[in-house]
């Protein structure tokens, strides 16, 4: 989603050129931010079960090592 990383990008230009706290930089910000805003809102109406499981995996950290690979041999036919 490369809409969602427009303040990341956009405020750290405004800043380095001396913009940022001009009326333009200003603008600029504000509508950088209500993109991403937009965006991550957009998102999870649209695809509404992947954010629920992005949410659900953040909440519940795996407890212990992962299980070990399976062997592409192991539980095959004979």
């Amino acid at each position: 989603m490369l809409s969602a990383t427009s303040l990341g990008l956009v405020a750290p230009v405004l800043k380095d050129s001396g913009q940022a706290e001009g009326g333009l930089g200003q603008s600029t910000v504000a509508a950088a931010s209500v993109a991403d805003f937009g965006a991550g809102l957009l998102s999870v109406m649209l695809f509404p079960a992947g954010a629920l499981a992005l949410l659900r995996d953040r909440a519940r950290p795996p407890i212990g090592p992962p299980p070990p690979p399976r062997s592409a041999t192991a539980g095959g036919p004979g």
